[in-house]
């Protein structure tokens, strides 16, 4: 089976998104997101090696693959020059326009195998993770993320399948009075 490696180190994936970017949309009106997505994705490009990947996934998403550097620090130092970056405000529609991105980040392990899908996975929770601890930070992806989201989707499952059989008995017993 194949690794996520290139050479030695292992691939690092980064999901960021950018906060407050619905604001921008909302009250400078949404042609004025399109420069500052571009500008953005500029500063993001001009930060990255060049033998990263920088990609814009829609909306407020963007991405970027480390194929090549010395995990995880090479990431780290990324993310920081990344969050650097966007500190600095943007001039939109002759305003200034402050956001920040939340970054996660994932590093390829050897179960990972040639399938992007769970390193993507990962690096969607470490960025939900970041999210929850406000704009301008970053996280790496731990296995605790993982336990967390499982844990929460398991109490919500069960919560909704509590009130829907409540629901159900409550039916049951209006249904016997009535008759």
């Amino acid at each position: 089976m194949h690794s996520l490696r290139l050479g030695k180190h292992p691939v690092a994936v980064m999901r960021l998104d950018l906060a407050r970017f619905k604001i921008v949309n909302d009250t400078l009106s949404h042609p004025a997101g399109d420069p500052l997505l571009r500008m953005a994705a500029d500063r993001f490009t001009r930060r990255a090696r060049k033998s990263d990947l920088v990609a814009h996934l829609g909306g407020d998403e963007f991405a970027i693959i480390q194929l090549d550097g010395d995990q995880p620090a090479a990431a780290e130092a990324l993310a920081v020059r990344l969050q650097q970056a966007m500190a600095v405000p943007f001039e939109i529609a002759e305003q200034q326009v402050s956001v920040g991105a939340c970054i996660g980040v994932a590093l390829s392990d050897a179960e990972d195998g040639i399938d992007p899908t769970p390193l993507l996975k990962r690096a969607d929770l470490a960025l939900c993770d970041a999210k929850s601890m406000g704009r301008g930070t970053h996280r790496f992806f731990r296995p605790e993320i993982d336990r967390r989201a499982k844990g929460w989707r398991e109490l919500e499952t069960g919560l909704c399948r509590d009130i829907e059989q409540r629901a159900i008995e409550s039916l049951g017993s209006a249904a016997a009075l009535g008759a």
